[in-house]
């Protein structure tokens, strides 16, 4: 991967909040790599963004969606709630809440995207700015490769610095309760196509459906899928094994799906070509479509994640029918082949009087067992 850019703006939730979800930082990164800055500014250089500090109504964020189509910038966020980080065991190696946002940016900046410089606004995040650049003079190269790099500029004259001050508002407005589910549907319609990814620490189980939008089993898988997502996403924060990020990455990515539906229930499936992307586009270059199954799902079912899948893609499931469409998915590839397997070995017994049985071998015990239940 080349050079990237990223522009971060920083917010605190408190004023504009529900009760609920006061006291949370808020930092959004916009990347873009060098060579297509020129071309970002003029995609934005004409819009309008009204009022960052207020939720736009659908109409003018499916209007920035249009816009935004094919703009080339990618969004990192990361959503902190300070009361929650506070009790949190696995937060207590750091001093504070700065630190831990620290932490966890220049992870993903200067460890996942490697070759970045990072432009911060010293006009409206000064002290975030301050802290984040003293932090990161702080620490070590991640690898020959890499370079730690940090601009200031006024967010007044830069449109790359307004689009990322702008998003951040409107991440932001995803969590308060009184967002209109057509506003949030829009607002998705944008991020989901720049690649996104939005960690919340600690992790949330709960999700941003409505109260009323199914029963109780369906809310009981969601929750125990929910906490086995962020069960995960708490204890292997900040691992450096390679497959173990991509795990991570992965995961943060589908449980903010789960967490923020777009669209009917059912329709939230994420493709696997847009998971490749996602991971490739935070520095994974090795991750293709058979590596995505084997080396990253498989290995979070192994630990007891639940990751259903379809023909249209994976999911955290939210309800009893991804179960079910998972379980059927299952048995339409493993049923027939455990047909054909009896059948070969069937036929192999019949022709030598018995004499052949490859499945009586005390290694395919469990093929046996399967067979019966078949």
């Amino acid at each position: 991967m080349g050079p990237h850019q990223a522009f971060l703006a920083h917010r605190e939730m408190n004023a504009m909040a529900a009760a609920s979800d006061a006291g949370r930082t808020l930092t959004v990164a916009v990347v873009v790599d060098d060579d297509d800055v020129p071309a970002l500014r003029a995609a934005i250089g004409q819009l309008y963004f009204e009022g960052d500090d207020a939720q736009s109504t659908a109409p003018t964020t499916a209007r920035l969606a249009a816009a935004l189509k094919a703009a080339p910038f990618r969004l990192y966020a990361l959503a902190v709630d300070r009361q929650r980080l506070a009790r949190d065991a696995g937060a207590a190696r750091h001093a504070s809440v700065e630190d831990f946002v620290n932490s966890r940016l220049y992870s993903v900046l200067f460890q996942d995207l490697l070759d970045v410089t990072v432009v911060a606004d010293v006009q409206r995040d000064g002290v975030f700015a301050t802290r984040f650049a003293a932090y990161v003079e702080q620490q070590p190269l991640p690898d020959l490769f890499s370079q730690l790099r940090i601009n200031t500029i006024d967010s007044g004259s830069d449109a790359i610095m307004r689009l990322a001050h702008y998003l951040a508002a409107q991440v932001a407005a995803l969590y308060d309760p009184a967002s209109s589910i057509e506003w949030r549907n829009a607002l998705l319609a944008v991020l989901l196509t720049r690649q996104l990814r939005i960690d919340e620490w600690p992790p949330e189980i709960e999700s941003r459906l409505p109260a009323n939008s199914d029963d109780d089993v369906n809310a009981e898988i969601r929750a125990i899928a929910m906490r086995a997502a962020t069960r995960f996403l708490t204890d292997f924060a900040g691992v450096e094994d390679a497959d173990i990020r991509k795990q991570h990455a992965l995961l943060s990515y589908l449980l903010f799906r789960a967490r923020f539906p777009a669209g009917p229930a059912g329709d939230d499936f994420t493709a696997a070509e847009e998971l490749v992307d996602h991971l490739r586009s935070l520095g994974f270059d090795d991750v293709n479509d058979h590596h995505l199954r084997s080396n990253v799902v498989a290995p979070l079912r192994d630990r007891d994640i639940l990751i259903a899948s379809s023909a249209r893609g994976y999911k955290i499931p939210t309800t009893y029918a991804d179960m079910i469409g998972f379980a059927e998915r299952i048995d339409g590839m493993v049923g027939p082949l455990l047909h054909r397997l009896k059948r070969a070995n069937d036929l192999l017994r019949a022709e030598s009087a018995g004499a052949i049985d490859f499945l009586a071998h005390e290694r395919f015990g469990h093929l046996r067992a399967l067979l019966a239940l078949a």
